[in-house]
């Protein structure tokens, strides 16, 4: 049975299976597509899920690597495994997405430059859901275009897993696993370390991640508790701006959850609680030995360099989020009735964001002069509901969420999505949703390297149609659609020609259009004969925009992947060893202004080829794999080089224990 990284259709509800268990897997499939969390059979809206195999047959060492090859996302990668990427749906900007894990909402309220800063691995996931189109009527005003939610794993046996990595650019990993598995309850804990010593000038990484979960039951009921951390440390050349090159960004991430579920009757209620914590250290002028020292006059000097005098010292930012929710769910003769409520406070400490403090507050473990000065906060409250129900072939899923927020005042998403089974192959659908993101703390406040964000900005505003198709038979799975996002005062970061600086400002109306398809079969079951290829995944998407840049450059809401090929195979060359390729086409839309002619240039399409080869047996795995295997030379975000061929290789061991 050989598993592949399937890249997947827009349009979608996919799982990345065993061959010959791959349409029984697919009816099966529970998505997160409704608040009622539907099957794929039913499901009238665009879901992709990966699974933990086909993450294991990728050549990703990152959950942003792994993105990168997923239908219509888009990873703009400015640091390497891991570093930092902005992640992009349908051609959106990098805070219209949300991030959640086991249904937990993990977005940054500073910017979305740290949606991806997770405190967990790709070994720790069981499952990734991607809901494509806006879901902000399922998840809230953060699910502007989209959402991703992060299924972890459960242990279910005694196990322990070790493995280590090496490769080009000084690259090297070693990861630790462990679980409990008992009658009534289990546990994991992993801890993974992470270096590199980067593949152009400044752009090292030290990474570390930690991560435990643990599940107790109850007779009917689950009590599952998970906590993390994430640090990492990285060269950002050329991150934010090119003005000032030599940069450098140090993160923590901490954060812990409860979640419960009880069933009584016909009913199911599933409250949950959570805190995430964020620390961001941001050095414009890299304070090392080799970049720039500080004297003492508090003063960054790089042998004959003296920095700005308005630069005074790092950027300093934490922000704390506090939040509570609670679903119920009653099924009845007449449909499937979700209520839910969702409380969230938002708070940043920072030195350039937010309103003065009266005191400033000393930054733990950094430099004397490091303070907190300024602070800003906000609630928001969300109240659901949604009805789902089967009328013969047809399904229908309708709701609506009334969202208070203590800034921005009442909104309400209304959504209403559709299918019709004309018969056991053909299922079309279509849906309608509202959606709408509030401006982050950064959009809002921040003033330095060139960058100045705009207090008077107004929530972005967005109406999403999809029209679809899903077609399926023995041997494959196809599919098609077309979707339409209609954006009002969209927030952007723009440069007026002419000018140096970048600004925040609402971008009045930008209309987002595309049409995707895909086609995922199995050579065998089409052509009922023993063939070395196990699966073939095809997938194009198309988008434009009704609205271009004109007398500005926009750096995201303008800037998007306009065709998207993708091809992925897997064979079997023997019983223990599988191949995998990976093949993505890129041609983005929008341009960037060129650092070293200081003249605007448009992004070159490029096509990227990675190549892995696995043994696995008896709990040993060793694996070689490149990526970038013909040494393409491509960036994701201007002035931003990616890496070139980087050839890395592994082993690892997994020994199972007998319960006890």
């Amino acid at each position: 049975m050989r598993k592949t990284l399937i890249l997947l259709s827009l349009i979608s509800t996919t799982t990345f299976a065993q061959t010959e268990m791959l349409f029984d897997t697919l009816r099966t499939a529970v998505v997160s597509a409704n608040r009622s969390q539907t099957g794929f059979e039913e499901s009238a809206r665009s879901v992709s899920v990966i699974t933990q195999k086909d993450i294991q047959a990728s050549s990703a060492q990152s959950l942003n690597e792994l993105l990168e090859f997923a239908m219509s996302t888009d990873m703009r990668q400015r640091g390497v495994m891991g570093a930092q990427a902005d992640l992009s749906i349908r051609g959106s900007g990098f805070d219209q997405c949300l991030v959640l894990i086991n249904g937990i909402k993990m977005s940054d309220p500073q910017t979305g430059h740290h949606q991806m800063n997770l405190a967990l691995e790709l070994g720790d996931i069981e499952r990734i859901e991607i809901i494509h189109g806006g879901a902000s009527r399922i998840h809230g005003p953060n699910a502007f275009a989209g959402a991703i939610n992060i299924i972890t794993k459960n242990a279910e046996n005694h196990r322990v897993q070790v493995g280590v990595t090496g490769g080009d650019y000084g690259y090297f990993q070693a990861f630790a696993s462990a679980t409990l598995a008992f009658k009534n309850h289990s546990h994991r804990i992993s801890y993974t370390k992470r270096e590199t010593d980067g593949y152009i000038p400044n752009s090292d990484l030290q990474y570390e991640n930690i991560f435990w979960q643990s599940e107790i039951k109850i007779k009917r009921n689950a009590i599952q508790l998970m906590a993390g951390q994430n640090n990492k440390a990285f060269g950002a050349q050329n991150f934010y701006t090119s003005l000032f090159p030599d940069q450098y960004e140090a993160t923590r991430t901490q954060f812990a959850a409860i979640q419960t579920k009880f069933e009584h009757g016909n009913a199911i209620i599933t409250p949950r609680l959570y805190y995430r914590r964020h620390f961001d250290r941001f050095e414009l002028f890299r304070e090392t030995p080799d970049y720039y020292i500080r004297n003492s006059n508090n003063q960054f000097i790089r042998g004959n360099d003296t920095v700005p005098a308005w630069y005074t010292g790092h950027n300093y930012h934490r922000t704390d989020v506090r939040g509570a929710e609670i679903n119920a769910l009653y099924s009845s003769k007449f449909g499937k009735t979700s209520v839910g409520a969702d409380y969230r406070h938002e708070q940043v400490l920072s030195n350039v964001l937010g309103k003065p403090l009266d005191e400033a507050i000393s930054v733990p473990n950094e430099h004397p002069s490091a303070e907190y000065t300024r602070k800003d906060w906000r609630e928001n409250i969300s109240l659901y509901v949604e009805h789902n129900f089967n009328i013969g072939k047809l399904f229908v899923s309708g709701g609506t969420l009334f969202n208070m927020n203590s800034a921005y005042g009442n909104n309400w998403f209304p959504g209403i999505d559709v299918s019709y089974k004309i018969n056991k192959h053909i299922q079309p659908y279509a849906s309608v949703n509202k959606s709408l993101r509030f401006p982050t703390f950064t959009d809002l406040y921040y003033n330095r390297g060139g960058a100045q964000g705009s207090i008077d900005l107004k929530p972005e505003e967005s109406l999403n149609y999809e029209l679809g198709t899903k077609m399926h038979s023995s041997w494959g799975i196809f599919h098609i659609a077309a979707f339409r996002r209609e954006g009002k005062n969209l927030i952007d970061w723009i440069r007026y020609f002419g000018s140096n600086q970048t600004v925040a400002a609402n971008v009045t109306t930008v209309n987002i259009n595309g049409v995707e398809s895909s086609l995922n079969f199995s050579p065998k079951e089409l052509t009922q004969k023993e063939l070395p290829l196990d699966r073939v995944q095809l997938s194009y998407t198309y988008m434009w925009s009704d609205t271009a840049s004109t007398g500005f450059q926009s750096n995201y809401v303008l800037d998007f992947l306009q065709h998207k090929f993708d091809l992925n195979v897997s064979q079997k060359i023997s019983e223990h060893i599988h191949v995998h390729w990976n093949i993505t086409h890129q041609q983005r839309r929008g341009e960037f202004v060129n650092a070293s002619t200081g003249t605007a240039q448009s992004f070159k399409p490029f096509t990227l080829v990675d190549f892995k080869i696995k043994h696995q047996r008896n709990g040993l795995g060793i694996f070689a794999e490149v990526a970038n295997l013909f040494n393409v030379s491509y960036i994701d975000i201007g002035n931003i080089p990616q890496p070139g061929r980087w050839l890395r290789a592994g082993i690892s061991y997994q020994l199972d224990f007998k319960k006890g």
